[in-house]
């Protein structure tokens, strides 16, 4: 039975056996970044895309504080449209901060008043999607 190796994969290995593991993170990063062209020059986009999207969600693993990037522009973003809501003004949550973060982490509750508020219109629709 023939096994074909990742040479990536091979050389990150090594680099992981000598004490390199950053190295190893990087060399395997560069090595699906390899992959993900190879996907889009040989005309298989929907891999490219699943691909491109772990890329820049989570960097394919490796770089996994891309998620915590995403998700404090989600709390900046929501916070702006929530701000513009006449639910804001009534409920004097003038940011949006809180019930934005609020809402991203629902484990979590830090107000309990932020779950009862009930959108109206197209605000419910955006809220009602993204949460």
């Amino acid at each position: 039975m023939l096994i074909l190796l990742n040479p990536y994969e091979v050389m990150a290995k090594v680099l992981r056996d000598s004490g390199r593991s950053v190295d190893a993170n990087e060399l395997l990063y560069f090595g699906h970044n390899r992959a993900l062209w190879n996907l889009w020059n040989n005309g298989d986009y929907v891999s490219a895309l699943w691909m491109f999207l772990f890329r820049i969600f989570v960097g394919y693993g490796y770089r996994t504080w891309y998620s915590i990037i995403w998700a404090g522009g989600l709390v900046i973003v929501w916070a702006l449209m929530f701000r513009r809501t006449k639910q804001a003004m009534e409920y004097r949550m003038p940011f949006g901060l809180a019930f934005s973060f609020d809402r991203l982490l629902p484990l979590i509750k830090l107000r309990e008043i932020h779950y009862k508020i009930d959108f109206n219109g197209w605000s419910g629709i955006i809220f009602i999607f993204i949460s």
